[in-house]
């Protein structure tokens, strides 16, 4: 058949003015056109309406995923301001043997070897963790550093001996204790101010690098002894 027929069948039974009529079949050529009784529709709309749900599905699920993956990122983030926390307290142990108020010093101070085990233990940790570490103590690190850095250069190329070293201590203590203090606090900043599912790692830039190497330069612990630039020669 080439044109398209349409057979309609009207049942003219009325039931007050209220027509009742049914479409059978449309056909062309060889081809049946489904009218919305045929299964097939209900067929279709199962598989179309289950594919909707796979995909909302699939979307829940990967933001569940990513949700989780956040919560794991923060667990570590706190455990690891939490250790290096631990670790940076060890540096607040204050010691007075003489009893003297002019005669206080930092226990890591000790010997050459205390403030070398304090100093390794700090800064390997910040190494291994710092994706896990906020800007902030990551900039407080890189001062720590280039202090141990200044310290143990003063020591071998002064060919200080212990005794010489807690003199040393003793006399830069309120700078030790300034330089050392914005460490605790950029920690304990974490967990009052950064605790928050949204994190993006970021490096220290080469003018926040600058900035922090004029600060410790500012202090008279290295400036006494390398001048205003703190360079090393």
């Amino acid at each position: 058949m080439d044109t398209l027929t349409k057979k309609i069948i009207i049942d003219n039974l009325s039931k007050g003015d209220t027509l009742y009529h049914k479409v059978v079949t449309v056909t062309n050529d060889s081809h049946n056109f489904f009218t919305t009784e045929n299964p097939i529709w209900y067929v279709l709309t199962l598989i179309i309406g289950g594919l909707i749900a796979l995909l909302f599905s699939s979307r829940q699920k990967r933001n569940e995923s990513i949700t989780e993956a956040k919560k794991t990122l923060l667990d570590k983030r706190i455990e690891k301001h939490s250790e290096l926390f631990k670790i940076y307290s060890e540096s607040k142990i204050v010691t007075n043997p003489e009893k003297h108020t002019d005669k206080l010093y930092y226990t890591i101070f000790n010997s050459y070897d205390d403030m070398s085990d304090y100093y390794d233990k700090l800064l390997t940790f910040a190494s291994e963790n710092q994706v896990f570490l906020s800007k902030s103590v990551m900039f407080q690190m890189n001062i720590q550093n280039n202090l141990r850095k200044h310290i143990d250069h003063m020591y071998k190329g002064d060919n200080m001996t212990d005794h010489v070293l807690k003199t040393f201590a003793i006399k830069y203590y309120k700078d030790l204790d300034n330089l050392s203090e914005p460490l605790g606090k950029a920690i304990t900043d974490f967990f009052e101010k950064d605790i928050s599912l949204t994190y993006k790692f970021q490096r220290l830039t080469d003018k926040e690098l600058e900035e922090a190497q004029k600060i410790l330069y500012s202090y008279s612990v290295i400036s006494d002894h390398f001048g205003k630039t703190g360079e090393i020669k």
